[in-house]
């Protein structure tokens, strides 16, 4: 299944995935898979933990939940790609102040690190040397401590970049076709849980090909069937990188869902009800 978010920010998809893969997981084999992940150093600094103890830099989500999965070994498939940001220094701007606003605002002129796994072969690491230039000495610290322990591994390769060259690795055509057929090595998972990231239609051409698509905005979500949610991407994309259909489009389209339920606060019983409810009809299917 493929979890998506309605909202660039804060739809709420990764708790409903986390929660829904482990009521999942009492009956059945679970695979969560966040092809592509981004997070901060700075407001989740418990990232930096996580990626020390893991001698690989992953966020808060793609660990967590392998951790409750018990897929913490296979943390390179679970989250192939994560991309770190860390808030710049003001005053390495000389200055300008608007232009450093208007950074913080931008996630390519914040990103610092970015990690590719190729799973059978090496971890590649991409070093944004402009946006590092810009690091405060604190963040700067954390920040090569960080590539000291990763530089330690096997089969680890580094390279320096520019930060207009971010978007171009992320988007490589080659790169989401290798993505796409790590799902060819889950076949003995029951269900594999697939997330998106921000309000991208898809995390991959292949997540697609989902039985089932979870729509999450706050407070409510949209179940659709998977073919039905794939033609509207496809007609929608006219040409394009599915990844960059907006699932906001995707639901014009498809108006009326499958299944629709309100979403309680996290966590609360409420809450569990609902997960388990919803594990019941689409271990139903």
């Amino acid at each position: 299944m493929l979890v998506v978010g309605l909202l660039p920010q804060d739809s709420g998809k990764t708790t409903v995935a986390r929660a829904l893969a482990g009521e999942l997981k009492k009956k059945h084999k679970v695979f969560y898979f966040k092809p592509i992940a981004g997070h901060s150093g700075w407001y989740q600094a418990e990232t930096i933990s996580f990626s020390l103890e893991a001698g690989l830099l992953v966020g808060h989500d793609a660990y967590v939940v392998a951790r409750e999965l018990g897929l913490l070994d296979k943390l390179r498939l679970v989250n192939p790609v994560d991309l770190l940001t860390m808030p710049l220094d003001l005053l390495r701007f000389q200055g300008s102040v608007r232009f450093y606003v208007d950074s913080m605002s931008s996630v390519v002129s914040q990103a610092v690190l970015l990690r590719v796994s190729h799973p059978k072969s090496i971890d590649e690491y991409y070093v944004v040397r402009d946006n590092v230039e810009k690091l405060g000495d604190f963040t700067r610290r954390i920040l090569d401590s960080l590539i000291d322990k990763f530089s330690r591994a096997e089969s680890t390769v580094f390279h320096e970049v520019e930060s207009r060259s971010v978007a171009g690795i992320l988007g490589n055509t080659e790169l989401h076709s290798e993505l796409g057929g790590i799902y060819e090595d889950l076949g003995d998972y029951d269900f594999v849980v697939t997330e998106s990231y921000n309000n991208s239609s898809t995390p991959l051409d292949s997540s697609l090909n989902a039985d089932l698509v979870l729509v999450v905005a706050p407070t409510r979500l949209l179940l659709y069937d998977g073919s039905r949610y794939r033609q509207a991407v496809r007609a929608l994309a006219f040409g394009r990188p599915a990844w960059s259909v907006e699932v906001a489009s995707v639901v014009d389209i498809l108006k009326k869902p499958r299944y629709t339920a309100s979403i309680p606060y996290a966590w609360s019983s409420e809450f569990n009800e609902f997960i388990s409810s919803l594990a019941e009809i689409i271990g139903d299917q």
